[in-house]
C-alpha cells in the first residue's frame, strides 16, 4: 500500500521472522527425533503447511498487515522448505523429469513476477505459486537446464551477495521514489534492479564479508572501533534529523505543510465524528437539515458553514468502515455499520427535518444496498433527500505530490496523474443513473464531481489559484480552505442548499 512503499527499512520485518523460525525450529526437531514412528517429520510439516494456510484463509481479508507479517501465518512457506530436503533426499535420476520440474518452476515464478500486482492477495494461496517454482528447482537434482542458468559463475556470485542485494534493493525504491514522485516505468525498474545487484555486492564484499570472515587477533581493537564509530555516526545522524523532524525548512514554505497543520486539520474533522452534532438554530426560519455520512460528509458540513449556510444541522456518523450509510466496508465491520445505523434511524431529527443531505465515498459500491438505505430513511421520514456523488480522492497524499513538484503554476496540472479520476468518474455516473432510475419520491441527486473538477472533470485543484493555500490534507478530505472554494462552487450552483 500506500504507507508501504515510504518505509525504507519495512523489509526487515522478514529478520523477525527468521529469527522466530530460528528459535522454534530446533525446539521442534529435537521433539519431533523422540517419536520413532517413520515418517512423523513428512506429516507434522504437511499438517503445519495446511494449518498456516488456513489461517491465510481466514484472516487474509479481514487482517491483511497481521497475515503479511506474523510468523504463523508464513509457517506455510518454511514447511515447504522443509518438504525440500526431504525429496531431495530420495534417491531418484529421471532427467526429463528434471528438466520439467525447473522449467515448470521458472514459470510459475515468471507467472508471478508478471501477473501479481498491489490488488493481489497475499501472502495466502498466491504465495505458493513462486514458493512452489522455487521449490521445484531446488529439489530438481543434476539438471542440465539448472546448472547452465543457476549455477553459471556470474549466478553464483549474485547468490553469495543475495542477501546484501535484498537489504538495498527497497530503500533504493522507497529513495528513488521520494526523489522522482512519478509513476515508475520500466526502464527505471531495470536500472534501479542493475544498480541494486551493484550496490549489494559491494555491501556485501566490503561490509558482509569482514565480519563473516573477521578473526580474533591484532587487528580485533582496531576492527571494533572502526565499526563502533561508524553506528555512533549513523545514531547521531538519525537523531539529529528526528530532533529536527525532518529538517521541513529544507522547502519553501508555500509547498510544505506541516504535521501542526495537518493535527489541527484532523482535530477539527474530530470534533465532529466523535459525537453527533447539532448546530444551533439561529432563527426559527432555518431549515432543519439532517446530514448523514462518513469523514466526507463533514467535508460538506463545512461547505456550507463556511459558505454562510442558515441551517439547523444535525450529523450522523456512518463510521468510515461502512459505506451507503450503514453497511460495512468488509464481513467483519457489518455488525457495528448495522448497530450504528439502527441508532441513527431512532432520533428524533428524522421527523423534523425539512431536508436530509446522504454523502459518501462509496470505496465499494452497491447500488442495491443504497436503494435500501433510501427505503429505510424514507421508512422515517418525508422530508426530501439529497444524495451528493463522490468528490474527487487522489492515491497519494496531497502535501507529497505538492512537494514532489514545487511549481504552482503546473501543481494541479500535474496532480491529475495521482487522482482515481476513471474510478470515481465511473462511480459518479452509476450512482446517478441509480438515482435518476429509482422509484422512491422525492430523491435527488448533486453531482459533485462536475462541480469540483468541471464537466470533463479535466479541472480539479489541490492547491487554491486564489492564494496558493492547499486545498487537501490527505488523499481525500478538504482542507479548511478546500470546503470553503468548494462550498462557494456549490452555492453558485446550487444556492438553495444553503
Amino acid at each position: 500500500n500506500e504507507a508501504s512503499e515510504f518505509k525504507p527499512l519495512l523489509h526487515t520485518w522478514s529478520l523477525s521472522v527468521e529469527e522466530q523460525y530460528y528459535l522454534i525450529w530446533p525446539a521442534l526437531l529435537v521433539g519431533l527425533s523422540l517419536i520413532k514412528k517413520k515418517g512423523t517429520l513428512l506429516v507434522f510439516l504437511l499438517a503445519a503447511m495446511a494449518g498456516s494456510l488456513l489461517l491465510n484463509y481466514l484472516y487474509l481479508q479481514s487482517q491483511p498487515s497481521a497475515v503479511f507479517f506474523l510468523l504463523p501465518f508464513r509457517v506455510f512457506e518454511f514447511a515447504l522448505g522443509g518438504l525440500c530436503v526431504l525429496l531431495f533426499n530420495l534417491q531418484y535420476a529421471h532427467k526429463a523429469l528434471n528438466e520439467l520440474a525447473v522449467i515448470s518452476g521458472l514459470g510459475l515464478i515468471v507467472y508471478a513476477v508478471l501477473q501479481f500486482d498491489q490488488s493481489t492477495p497475499f501472502p495466502g494461496f498466491a504465495a505458493l505459486i513462486p514458493c512452489v517454482g522455487a521449490a521445484l528447482i531446488i529439489v530438481s537434482r543434476d539438471s542440465l537446464l539448472a546448472k547452465y542458468l543457476l549455477s553459471n559463475q556470474g549466478m553464483l556470485k549474485i547468490g553469495l551477495a543475495s542477501y546484501s542485494i535484498y537489504l538495498i534493493h527497497w530503500p533504493l525504491l522507497v529513495f528513488y521514489k521520494y526523489w522522482h514522485f512519478t509513476p515508475i516505468s520500466l526502464s527505471v525498474t531495470l536500472l534501479l534492479l542493475v544498480t541494486s545487484v551493484l550496490l549489494g555486492v559491494l555491501m556485501w564484499r566490503f561490509i558482509e564479508q569482514p565480519f563473516r570472515s573477521h578473526q580474533h587477533g591484532a587487528s580485533t581493537k582496531s576492527f571494533w572501533l572502526k565499526f563502533v564509530a561508524l553506528i555512533a555516526l549513523i545514531f547521531t545522524l538519525a537523531l539529529i534529523t528526528q530532533k529536527n523532524q525532518g529538517f521541513p525548512q529544507r522547502y519553501p514554505a508555500e509547498y510544505f505543510m506541516s504535521g501542526e497543520e495537518i493535527k489541527q486539520e484532523r482535530d477539527r474533522y474530530w470534533a465532529y465524528l466523535d459525537e453527533e452534532i447539532n448546530q444551533k438554530t439561529k432563527s426559527p426560519e432555518q431549515k432543519n437539515v439532517v446530514v448523514m455520512g462518513n469523514s466526507h460528509a463533514v467535508d460538506l458540513i463545512f461547505a456550507l458553514t463556511e459558505n454562510g449556510a442558515e441551517l439547523n444541522i444535525t450529523f450522523y456518523n456512518s463510521w468510515h468502515q461502512c459505506h451507503n450509510f450503514g453497511t460495512g466496508i468488509t464481513p467483519q465491520d457489518q455488525q457495528t455499520c448495522e448497530k450504528r445505523l439502527k441508532n441513527h434511524l431512532k432520533k428524533k431529527a428524522w421527523q423534523n427535518a425539512d431536508v436530509i443531505y446522504l454523502h459518501d465515498h462509496w470505496p465499494t459500491l452497491d447500488l442495491p444496498g443504497l436503494k435500501q438505505r433510501l427505503l429505510e430513511i424514507r421508512a422515517i421520514s418525508q422530508a426530501p433527500i439529497i444524495i451528493f456523488g463522490p468528490k474527487m480522492t487522489y492515491f497519494k497524499r496531497v502535501p507529497d505530490i505538492i512537494l514532489s513538484h514545487m511549481r504552482m503554476s503546473s501543481i494541479n496540472e500535474f496532480a491529475q496523474q495521482f487522482s482515481h479520476k476513471l474510478f470515481i468518474n465511473n462511480l459518479n455516473r452509476q450512482v446517478k443513473a441509480m438515482v435518476d432510475n429509482q422509484e422512491i419520491d422525492d430523491v435527488s441527486y448533486i453531482d459533485v464531481l462536475s462541480i469540483q473538477c468541471g464537466e470533463n472533470i479535466d479541472q480539479c485543484e489541490i492547491v487554491s489559484t486564489q492564494n496558493n493555500q492547499f486545498l487537501y490534507f490527505d488523499y481525500s478530505h478538504f482542507t479548511l480552505q478546500g470546503a470553503k472554494e468548494f462550498g462557494a462552487k456549490l452555492k453558485a450552483v446550487y444556492p438553495e442548499l444553503f
